[in-house]
């Protein structure tokens, strides 16, 4: 539980001193979104000097942060002018005030700080955090890959325009009418979810990731009515297959991209083969594993594109030999017709002598040696 200091009277203090109590002594911060993760900073100094901090830990969230960009094809900024009318908006969806709202450039950031931390190593009260997440994404049309994440970087609501409600302290509990309905239907759910067989090899240090995503985005292909929630247990009941269990919030990060994908009908993995071959050949080529059918297409022509290199050279080199073939043959020929120029020069001297015409006798004149004459005699 957060207590502030009651003589706080500006709401932005109290703000402040919020996130700097519920945040590690340091935090990552820029004035450059794309920047922020590289600079590290006291918390206090970034909250005074950087645009966009770091919200949360793997280890543990404090804040529930939502961010959202569209509204019907339109920018949020658009639909909701003022920071005062997304209030309305999102006070009507949810029924709870949020902590802060922050105004971006195309729509708003918003957060609900929580009582006590939830941390990511326990299962329940994560799962718990992760649902509540998801059904606030569905009611408000948030943007699902800036939403679901629970840690990184979002814009400073002490240097953007915002709004402090001093709303704080919030427990899971009070956000349990958002997901009953939607809970007795995952449990039933839960109980008729089959993992699907994947080769121990793939789930292994340094491939579990792209096995585990691939191995979703196969599972969630062709089903309907899928949720966050679904793909993210399925994904986390697959985790416990890998020699060494991924984090939950590297799960919840990979069930957030198969999401995506989902969402705007993406998902081109073909659901008959694990993986797909390309024959070694002359290049040499590992087979290819686990790819989506676009990055499947760029893969092959990729190879595509250096075995024709390869062709290329090969072509290069053959032409090259083909055009010495050539040279040489003139240049044989050429010497063949100074050769014979020369003995027939030489047989021509030794008749208008009225001396005997032999090999030894033209060799002696046309200084070439006696095998060679006999070609051209």
């Amino acid at each position: 539980m957060t207590i502030l200091k009651k003589e706080f009277l500006d709401d932005t203090d109290r703000l402040e001193e919020l996130i700097i109590k519920n945040q590690p002594a340091r935090i990552n911060g820029s004035n450059d979104k794309k920047t922020a993760n590289f600079f590290n900073h006291k918390t206090k100094v970034a909250l005074q000097k950087c645009d966009f901090i770091h919200f949360n830990s793997k280890e543990q969230i404090s804040f529930m942060i939502f961010d959202i960009d569209k509204v019907s094809e339109k920018k949020a900024i658009e639909v909701f002018p003022t920071i005062s009318d997304f209030w309305d908006y999102l006070s009507d969806k949810v029924g709870l005030e949020p902590t802060f709202i922050t105004q971006t450039s195309n729509g708003y950031h918003f957060a609900f700080h929580l009582k006590n931390h939830i941390f990511t190593h326990q299962e329940k009260p994560y799962r718990y955090l992760m649902a509540i997440k998801s059904s606030i994404i569905k009611l408000i049309g948030c943007d699902i890959n800036g939403s679901a994440r629970n840690y990184g970087i979002w814009r400073n609501p002490l240097r953007h325009n915002h709004y402090f409600s001093d709303s704080y302290n919030y427990e899971l509990k009070d956000f349990r009418d958002l997901i009953i309905p939607e809970q007795s239907i995952q449990k039933k759910f839960d109980r008729t979810i089959t993992i699907r067989q994947v080769n121990s090899e793939y789930l292994r240090i340094g491939n579990r990731n792209n096995a585990i995503f691939y191995a979703s985005m196969k599972w969630a292909k062709g089903k309907k009515n899928l949720t966050f929630d679904n793909i993210y247990h399925y994904a986390l009941l697959l985790n416990t297959k890998c020699d060494i269990a991924l984090n939950k919030e590297e799960i919840s990060s990979i069930s957030r991209s198969v999401y995506s994908y989902y969402c705007k009908n993406k998902i081109y993995i073909s659901s008959e083969t694990k993986e797909r071959d390309i024959n070694e050949g002359a290049m040499k080529f590992e087979k290819i594993k686990y790819l989506s059918e676009i990055e499947y297409l760029l893969e092959v022509k990729n190879r595509q594109s250096l075995s024709a290199q390869r062709t290329n050279k090969i072509v290069d080199l053959e032409q090259k030999k083909e055009n010495m073939r050539v040279i040489q043959k003139k240049q044989s020929e050429y010497i063949q017709s100074i050769n014979q120029n020369k003995v027939n020069e030489a047989i021509e001297i030794l008749n208008n002598d009225n001396k005997k015409i032999n090999i030894s006798a033209i060799s002696r004149i046309c200084g070439l040696s006696r095998n060679t004459v006999r070609k051209y005699c």
